[in-house]
């Protein structure tokens, strides 16, 4: 997420923080030599490859908890986050012409003890000591990302879209 992300919601940007998307630091990279995506389309080098995505928005959420927000101010991001990750999506198949892309939801950040020690535990763990609280969150984050990835298949149905179902690999 951009640091105007991060400033509008009262959170410090983290220092790696920048106006450019990953996606487009991603391209940047990808074709170092060509003025825009559309240029490099000619070697429809993206067109054969798996683009994979892990855990976008996790950051950007352990941001939040770095500074102060509760889950409950943190759930306000997510709407955000997600129609983010799904603009980039729809960047790489756009301008980049992707043609198999893989997204990941996150994992249960409930049972990260890195997450655990960013709020209050209290009489909130389960039967696993995970945090249920931030188990929920993650939760309502990759069913707002499963959607836009549902809603991208419908838009896009040359395109293979997949959704990495982590957290419910993580809880088995």
């Amino acid at each position: 997420m951009s640091p105007f992300f991060f400033l509008k919601n009262g959170i410090k940007p983290p220092p790696q923080s920048h106006e450019l998307s990953p996606i487009i630091t991603f391209m940047k990279f990808f074709y170092r030599n060509c003025f825009s995506f559309h240029d490099c389309g000619k070697y429809k080098v993206l067109e054969k490859a798996l683009i994979f995505m892990d855990q976008p928005g996790i950051n950007d959420y352990k941001q939040a908890f770095l500074h102060g927000k509760s889950i409950f101010e943190a759930s306000h991001l997510v709407p955000e986050v997600v129609e983010t990750i799904e603009n980039s999506v729809e960047r790489l198949i756009n301008e980049a012409e992707a043609k198999t892309i893989m997204v990941s939801g996150i994992l249960p950040t409930g049972c990260f003890p890195g997450f655990r020690t960013l709020l209050p535990q209290g009489d909130s763990m389960d039967k696993n000591r995970c945090h249920k609280g931030l188990n929920l969150f993650s939760k309502l984050h990759n069913d707002r990302l499963s959607q836009a990835i549902l809603n991208l298949r419908l838009k896009y149905p040359a395109v293979h879209i997949i959704y990495a179902d982590y957290y419910t690999l993580g809880c088995s």
